[in-house]
Formats: C-alpha cells, sequence, structure tokens
C-alpha cells in the first residue's frame, strides 16, 4: 500500500473532546485493512478502518497513535501522531458542599424549590461522585465534567437539572443551578476544602455542644433542638442531634477556608422537610463560639390517623448557638457556677399540664441534687465527657413520665433539652433566658 496522507504529528486537545484520526491510501487492487496502534501497540477493539475515533477524551489517553497498513502486497505503518491530552482538574480535585437556595421572583406558575445543599467529591480526571438534596429528598449523583469544567446532571421525578460548574482562583468553587426547563429556580455556591491535618490544619477544630433556642411562636414546636457538633483538622464538620419538635438530624460536610459551613438536614417526617442555614464559626464573648440562622420547614404531612404533630406544617427560622466544649477534669464543675446549694434552675414548660421550676444543686463532682423535690419526680445526669444531659420528669396532669436530653453551652453556662409530651408535641427543660 501507499500512503497519500499520514495523520497529523502533533494533536494538543483538552479532555473529554472527540479525538478523530485518519489516514488516506493510494487505490489498491487488494483489500486494504488498518489496525490502529498507540504506543506501538494494537489499540483492542479499533475498527479495521481507515478512520479512528474516540468520543471523549480522558487523560490516560495521552500517547502516541500510528495505523498500519496491509494488504497483499506487504505492510506500512504510517507516521506517529503524539496525542497530548489537557487535564485541567489536578488543581480542582477535593471535596466540595454547598447550599442551594430557592429564587424569589420567579414566573407564575413555575415550581418552587425551597433549598437544598450538594457534596462532591472531585477526582484529578474530572469526575464526580456525590449527593444533591432539594426539599429534603436525597439524590445519588455520578459522572464527569466537561473540560469546560460543567456537568448537568438530571434528577429523575423532579423534571429539574442541576448544572454545576468548577471554578480556579484565588479560592476554588463549585457553584449549582437548578433548572425546570430553562428556567433558574434555585442557585447555590461551594468551597473546595483547603484543610489538612498535618499541612494546614483548621483552628476551628475540636469539639462544641449546639442549642437551637425554641421558636417564639406557640404555636410551633416548644422544644430547645440541641446537636454536637465536632470540627477535624482537616475539616471535616459533623452534626448529630435533636430539632425543636425532637426530631432527630445528622449532618455530614466540611468548613470554608472562610470559617463557613453550609448546613443542611433532612428531615425524615412522612413528607420530609429539612433545615439549612450558613453557620459562622467566630467567637463572640460571652455568646458563642459558633453561630448562625436555620431556616427550618415541616411541609403538611399526609392526613393519618391519630394526626401527627404539627400536620399542617409550618416554615420558621431558628438560632444556632455553639460553644466550645472541653471535658472537665475529675472533680471540676461542667459548668461555672455559683457554689451550691441552689446553683442552677430549670424550667420545663409546654406540651404540660403545667409548668415546673426547679432548683438544683450542681457539685464539683456534676452530680445534680433536686432541691425543692415534688411529685413531679424531677431528675437529671450531666455527662462531663460529652456535655449531654438527660432526665426526666412526672406530668401529674396527664399522668405521664416524660423524659428529656439536651447539652450544656459551657461558654454561657446555660442548659437546653427537648422533650416529646402529649400527642407528639414538644417542650423544652431548659435554663431560663
Amino acid at each position: 500500500p501507499f500512503l497519500i496522507l499520514d495523520p497529523l504529528l502533533l494533536l494538543n486537545l483538552d479532555g473529554h473532546y472527540p479525538l478523530s484520526l485518519s489516514v488516506v491510501c493510494a487505490p489498491s487492487l487488494s483489500p486494504l485493512h488498518f489496525q490502529w496502534l498507540k504506543g506501538g501497540v494494537p489499540i483492542a477493539g479499533a475498527p479495521d478502518s481507515p478512520d479512528f475515533s474516540i468520543p471523549a477524551l480522558k487523560p490516560t489517553d495521552a500517547g502516541f497513535y500510528a495505523c498500519r497498513v496491509t494488504n497483499e502486497g506487504g505492510a506500512i505503518v504510517t507516521s506517529a501522531c503524539e496525542v497530548i491530552v489537557f487535564n485541567p482538574f489536578p488543581p480542582l480535585a477535593g471535596k466540595y458542599n454547598g447550599l442551594i437556595r430557592g429564587l424569589n421572583g420567579l414566573p407564575p406558575g413555575t415550581p418552587v424549590i425551597r433549598g437544598g445543599f450538594f457534596m462532591l467529591n472531585v477526582t484529578t480526571l474530572g469526575g464526580y461522585s456525590g449527593t444533591v438534596f432539594l426539599d429534603g429528598r436525597k439524590y445519588p449523583v455520578k459522572g464527569n465534567f466537561d473540560a469546560d469544567g460543567m456537568a448537568d446532571i438530571a434528577i429523575a421525578g423532579l423534571g429539574a437539572t442541576v448544572r454545576l460548574q468548577l471554578t480556579e482562583g484565588d479560592v476554588d468553587v463549585c457553584d449549582a443551578s437548578v433548572l425546570l426547563g430553562s428556567t433558574t429556580v434555585a442557585t447555590g455556591t461551594s468551597a473546595r476544602n483547603v484543610f489538612h491535618t498535618k499541612n494546614n490544619p483548621t483552628t476551628d477544630a475540636g469539639s462544641y455542644t449546639v442549642l437551637l433556642p425554641s421558636p417564639a411562636d406557640a404555636s410551633l414546636p416548644g422544644g430547645d433542638g440541641y446537636a454536637l457538633l465536632k470540627v477535624t483538622a482537616a475539616g471535616a464538620v459533623t452534626i448529630s442531634g435533636k430539632a425543636c419538635d425532637n426530631q432527630p438530624f445528622s449532618y455530614g460536610g466540611i468548613v470554608s477556608p472562610t470559617g463557613s459551613v453550609p448546613f443542611y438536614a433532612a428531615l425524615t417526617y412522612a413528607a420530609p422537610g429539612a433545615m439549612q442555614g450558613a453557620l459562622q464559626f467566630r467567637d463572640i464573648p460571652n455568646a458563642s463560639d459558633c453561630d448562625g440562622s436555620v431556616s427550618w420547614f415541616k411541609p403538611a404531612q399526609p392526613v393519618a390517623t391519630p394526626a401527627p404533630p404539627y400536620a399542617a406544617g409550618f416554615n420558621t427560622t431558628v438560632s444556632f448557638v455553639a460553644s466550645r466544649y472541653t471535658a472537665p477534669a475529675s472533680g471540676t464543675p461542667i459548668l461555672v457556677l455559683p457554689p451550691a446549694p441552689g446553683n442552677l434552675v430549670i424550667r420545663c414548660e409546654g406540651a404540660i399540664s403545667s409548668s415546673l421550676q426547679k432548683i438544683l444543686s450542681v457539685s464539683p463532682s456534676n452530680v445534680v441534687t433536686v432541691e425543692n423535690p415534688g411529685p413531679d419526680k424531677f431528675a437529671m445526669k450531666l455527662t462531663p465527657t460529652t456535655g449531654r444531659l438527660a432526665g426526666t420528669f412526672y406530668d401529674v396532669g396527664t399522668k405521664a413520665t416524660i423524659s428529656f436530653n439536651g447539652v450544656v453551652l459551657q461558654k454561657t453556662s446555660q442548659v437546653g433539652s427537648v422533650y416529646k409530651a402529649t400527642a407528639g408535641k414538644s417542650g423544652k427543660a431548659s435554663s431560663p433566658r
């Protein structure tokens, strides 16, 4: 065979774009056969054709390509074409998580996305895997970014597309948009995790206790939500606790380079709800070490007998107040309190027949004694290793024994907890604020 045109000698292509190579031969009296080679080795599955293509290049496709052309008269190998694949992703690889917020002012009739959250692991080859939450529902995601750092993810069941865009800069970010057709209904952004246990530990690392004080509206859940929060030196954040209605929640994410955390917790009601808000690590003297405003929504629940508590649903805002927690040495009080007796007051209120006010004494070894015992049989125990508290009391009016759980805030010497009482409604056993 005789070659008229070799493949190009050098191709410099962006990843995920197609590769097309061709060889042109002079007419032959016997059939021509084509074997495409990479690095001199036959390419498995390559067609017996003068044309060779790869639909979407990966960095591993870089190399030297050639074609061996044969007929009855012999064989000839083309000059090698070097394919260089530009890979933009190594600087952008890492962990991302961010909030998604619904937009206002949408055209009439446009479905509303209240909010959501996305968390992704991005590889050095531009692959991604993770989870998208929208209005309390979880959607696993996996795929590849194109060479421009963009990916479109179809969300089954919603008819929505989540569009992701990676951008390299002083702070590497991943932006997200939720589209219904061509209409953007929600947006969000996330910074890449930059912390490392040894090379760049975050100064926010440590253990914290959290209170979410009950809403002022008496028609809403009346407990003080609580949680335990941990931050590793590598910037990983975990939060686990109960909301103001005693509903369990958990969160796992990362802290941003500026000390913010995109908090999102799906709530597994019959019709799912969620809490979300931007938290900020900062020292506010005599107040908190991390704070934020958290949106909390519970949609109207399916009809059931008996009706679930707060069945009509609600949309409200609660505060997030966190205090660093240090387990005290043996024989050291968990809180800074006046000398006993009577150095802590706890008030039980909400969803019980009548409020209780209990006067307690907390000893230096953190043993709790009730100074005004009564038919309520109030009892409480502190756990110095974690900052948790738990207790019970008897509601004389409903003849029910009620359990409460919560935490202490060392920064303010405050106590807060939540309990579930009559008909599933919630209340609190907390120190007065």
